[in-house]
């Protein structure tokens, strides 16, 4: 998994800083693609920042909505469309600036955009092993827990007053992306390659 640098290319002038050492969650959300209204704001992480800031005017509403600031510190999807959808990662935003993602929880969290919409189709699985990749590396760099940091936008009750949580219409990142799957696959990945560690320095398992 690489992760491509796009944070000069959508800068949108409105930073504000935070600790990063002391991100408390990861959170995911569906963004770019509402198929039920029929929105796509786009299918990489440039196209639909720039909805967000407004540089893209075909929807004011949306960087009304978001204050012409961005969501997301990282997105996954690919560049070309839902068909392909290849897992590429981008960097939205330095790790100390705050996306504002999820109202009061956005300070201590991490906004992690995945480019679907979880409540009609599945990720990808390119979609959903980079994001179980990146999810280990984050949980292990920061030393967390992935069944206590890992959320699903929507099972942050209190971060939309519950418009977003499982099972509803606007469900975030929708009911097709289950999040308890997500944690642990990653709690599967995080303890597989430490045992893959142990075994290439020499550590004998069984005789």
């Amino acid at each position: 998994m690489l992760i491509e640098n796009v944070i000069p290319e959508v800068y949108d002038g409105n930073s504000q800083f935070r600790d990063w050492t002391k991100l408390e969650a990861f959170y995911v959300h569906r963004v770019g693609v509402d198929s039920k209204s029929g929105i796509v704001l786009g299918h990489n992480a440039v196209e639909i920042c720039n909805v967000f800031t407004g540089k893209d005017p075909r929807w004011p509403e949306v960087s009304r909505v978001t204050g012409g600031q961005l969501a997301y510190s990282l997105m996954i999807g690919g560049d070309l469309g839902p068909a392909d959808y290849d897992g590429r990662v981008w960097q939205c935003l330095p790790l100390e600036e705050i996306g504002h993602h999820a109202r009061r929880f956005s300070k201590h969290g991490l906004g992690i955009g995945l480019i679907f919409d979880g409540r009609v189709a599945p990720a990808s699985a390119a979609q959903y092993g980079s994001l179980v990749d990146l999810l280990a590396l984050l949980c292990v760099a920061f030393g967390k827990d992935p069944y206590r940091v890992i959320k699903g936008h929507g099972e942050e009750r209190a971060s939309h007053d519950g418009s977003k949580a499982p099972g509803g219409v606007n469900a975030c990142p929708g009911d097709l992306l289950v999040m308890n799957h997500v944690r642990d696959d990653v709690a599967t990945l995080v303890q597989d390659n430490a045992r893959r560690q142990l075994f290439d320095s020499g550590l004998i398992f069984s005789v």
